[in-house]
C-alpha cells in the first residue's frame, strides 16, 4: 500500500511534498529485522526517513509496517524546485535563463555543483581531513554539523590518533566542494582544529576496510639511554631488604636503572635490528585504553565493550558516564566540567534528565553521553539497549572492538613468552596476512617454510578458527573468566563476527634522522619515519625500538 509515492507529474526524480510508503510486514518479522531495515534505508538513501506503524494504524494492513517518508529537507527543496521551474518559460526547464541585466542566470541546481558544463557531476567529493588533538568521533561529528549532513555521509577508511596532527582521505556523499569549503570557516569559528582540502568529485564513497596503510612522521624530544647496574645484597637499603624478606623472598642483587646521554651509534643499531625483526603487532593503549588499575585510570574502552558482550546494557551506560579519571601524565583526562557532570551521574543514581543538566554547554563536548542520557530520557532507564543504539552504528562497535583487540594482546603476550618467535604446531598462519582475507591454514607438525610474518591470531568472534596448540586454550580461559560468549543470534551491540590479525608488524620502511645533540655530540632528538599496514599501530612500533616496559 503507497500514497503519494511520486510528484504530481509522475516524474521519479521529483521529491513529493508529503506523503509515505509502507512496508507490510510478515508476523513473525523480529525488532532486530526492523532495525536493519530502519538502519538500510537511513544509510543509503539520504532523502529517506522511517518510522514503524502498528496493525490499526496502517490502512488495509495486517501486522507492523514501515512507514518510508520524504524528509522535510527533501520536501523543501522539492518546493523550491517546482517555484523555480513555475518562473521558467514553457520548454525552458533546466536551462539558463536571462535576468534582467541581459546575463544568463545559472540553471536550478548549476550552483551546488550537481551540474557543470552540460554534464552531470559525480555525486561525491574527495577531500583531505585534517585534525589536531581532536578525538576522531568527534571530529566527524562537528565536520558533519558544519555542513548539515549525516554521519553515513561522510566516508573514511580508517580511525586516526586523537593526540596527533592527522590527515586521511574523506568522502563526502552529495556535498559539493564549494559547500565543503565553506564549512572550513563554520570550524574556524567554533574553535575546532579540523579542516577539509583538496577536492575532487568522485563516484565512491570510502568505507571502513578501504585502507591500504599509514605513513608516520614523528619526532621523539628528550632521548637518553637506559643504563643498568646490577645491586650487590649489602647496597639495598636495609628498608627495602625488609619489605622483600616480608614477602617471603630471599634478598638477591637486582638491578638499578638510570638514564644516560644516547648515542647516534646505538639508536642506528636500534632501529636496523627493529626493522629487520620487525615488532609483536599489539593494539596501541588508544583503542583497549590506558594502562593501570581503575581507582588510577578509570573506565577503559574494552571494559564498555565486555559489558555490552555480557548483555548488560545498563553496566555499559555506567561506565561510559563514569570516564576516564586520569591520563597517562597524571593529570585530569577532563576538565571541571565534564568532571562535575560525572559526579551528578553518580550522586543522583543515574538520573538521566540532572545529568543532562549538568553536561557541559561547549559544542562537542562529551556527544556520545549527551546522546545515550537523551535516549535514556525518551525510551527510559529499563530500556538501555535502545539508548545505546541512539548513537551511531560505528561508535557501538568500537567498544566491541576494544575487547576483542584487549584479549588479542593479552594472548600475543602468552603466544610470544611460551612459543618465542618461529612457527609452531597448532599456529594459524596465512600466506599473505596482510590481505586482510579469512581463509587460514594450520602449522602443522614437522611442517617447515612458514615464517612468524605469516602467523596469524583471531580477534574472537563466532566466525573465526582458534589455535589447535596451547594458544587455543588461552582464549577459552579469558572469555569464560570475563563471562563472555559470541554467538550468531545476539544483538549486533553483543557480538562480533571476528577476524585475524598478523602476530608481528613489519618495519621495513624505518629511517630516522637527528634533529637536536647536546654539547656532547649526543642526539637529545630524532625524528622517525616509517610506514605501516593498515590496523598497525606507530606507539608499539616505538614501544618495541625503545624497549618499553610497564615500568617505564
Amino acid at each position: 500500500t503507497s500514497h503519494g509515492g511520486r510528484g504530481g507529474d509522475g516524474r521519479a526524480d521529483r521529491a513529493p511534498v508529503g506523503g509515505q510508503t509502507l512496508l507490510l510486514l510478515r508476523g513473525d518479522v523480529t525488532r532486530d529485522a526492523r532495525r536493519t531495515v530502519h538502519r538500510l534505508v537511513s544509510e543509503g538513501y539520504r532523502d529517506f526517513m522511517t518510522g514503524t506503524q502498528k496493525k490499526d494504524e496502517a490502512e488495509g494492513g495486517e501486522g507492523t509496517s514501515i512507514a518510508v517518508m520524504w524528509t522535510k529537507k527533501a520536501q523543501r527543496a522539492a518546493l523550491a524546485a517546482r517555484r523555480r521551474e513555475q518562473r521558467l518559460p514553457n520548454g525552458e526547464e533546466g536551462r539558463s535563463r536571462p535576468s534582467r541585466d541581459g546575463k544568463k542566470k545559472a540553471r536550478p541546481g548549476e550552483g551546488d555543483g550537481r551540474r557543470g558544463r552540460g554534464r552531470l557531476l559525480s555525486p561525491n567529493t574527495l577531500c583531505v581531513l585534517r585534525k589536531r588533538n581532536v578525538e576522531h568521533l568527534s571530529a566527524l561529528q562537528r565536520l558533519c554539523s558544519a555542513l548539515n549532513c549525516r554521519m553515513s555521509d561522510v566516508g573514511v577508511a580508517g580511525i586516526k590518533d586523537m593526540r596527533a596532527v592527522t590527515e586521511q582521505f574523506c568522502t563526502l556523499r552529495g556535498v559539493s566542494p564549494m559547500k565543503a569549503m565553506r564549512a572550513n570557516e563554520k570550524l574556524r569559528d567554533r574553535g575546532v582544529d579540523v579542516t577539509v582540502g583538496n577536492f575532487e568529485r568522485v563516484g565512491f564513497a570510502l568505507n571502513t576496510g578501504d585502507l591500504a596503510g599509514n605513513r608516520f612522521e614523528i619526532v621523539v624530544r628528550g632521548v637518553g639511554r637506559v643504563h643498568t647496574r646490577r645491586r650487590a645484597p649489602a647496597d639495598i637499603p636495609r628498608e627495602e631488604g625488609e619489605a622483600n624478606e616480608g614477602k617471603g623472598g630471599a634478598v638477591a642483587p637486582e638491578e638499578e636503572e638510570s638514564t644516560v646521554p644516547c648515542s647516534y651509534d646505538h639508536i642506528s643499531a636500534r632501529v636496523r635490528s627493529v626493522r629487520s625483526s620487525g615488532f609483536v603487532n599489539f593494539y596501541g593503549e588508544q583503542r583497549v585504553g590506558s594502562a593501570g588499575i581503575d581507582s588510577d585510570v578509570g573506565v577503559r574502552s574494552h571494559q564498555i565493550g565486555r559489558a555490552l558482550l555480557r548483555r548488560n546494557f545498563a553496566e555499559a551506560i555506567d561506565l561510559l558516564m563514569k570516564g576516564r579519571i586520569r591520563g597517562r601524565d597524571g593529570g585530569f583526562a577532563e576538565n571541571e566540567e565534564c568532571r562535575r557532570a560525572r559526579e551528578v551521574w553518580a550522586s543522583s543514581g543515574g538520573d538521566p534528565g540532572r545529568t543532562l543538566g549538568a553536561l557541559p554547554k561547549t559544542r562537542g563536548a562529551m556527544v556520545r553521553e549527551r546522546t545515550v542520557l537523551q535516549g535514556l530520557k525518551r525510551y527510559g532507564r529499563d530500556r538501555p539497549l535502545d539508548a545505546l543504539r541512539c548513537m551511531s552504528h560505528s561508535a557501538r562497535t568500537l567498544w566491541i572492538g576494544a575487547y576483542q583487540s584487549y584479549v588479542w594482546n593479552r594472548v600475543a603476550s602468552e603466544r610470544v613468552e611460551r612459543y618465542g618467535t618461529e612457527a609452531v604446531p597448532g599456529d594459524l598462519y596465512m600466506d599473505d596476512p596482510s590481505g586482510g582475507g579469512r581463509d587460514v591454514l594450520l602449522v602443522q607438525e614437522g611442517a617447515s617454510g612458514v615464517s612468524l610474518s605469516q602467523v596469524v591470531l583471531p580477534l574472537p568472534g563466532y566466525d573465526v578458527r582458534y589455535p589447535t596448540n596451547d594458544i587455543g586454550g588461552a582464549y577459552r580461559r579469558i572469555l569464560e573468566a570475563d563471562g563472555v560468549e559470541f554467538t550468531r543470534d545476539a544483538p549486533t551491540e553483543a557480538t562480533a563476527k571476528g577476524a585475524y590479525r598478523a602476530l608481528a608488524g613489519d618495519a621495513g620502511t624505518l629511517e630516522w634522522e637527528d634533529v637536536e645533540r647536546d654539547p656532547d655530540g649526543a642526539v637529545s632528538a630524532a625524528r622517525f619515519k616509517f610506514e605501516l599496514g593498515s590496523g598497525s599501530y606507530a606507539t608499539m612500533l616505538l614501544r618495541e625500538l625503545m624497549v618499553t616496559t610497564m615500568a617505564r
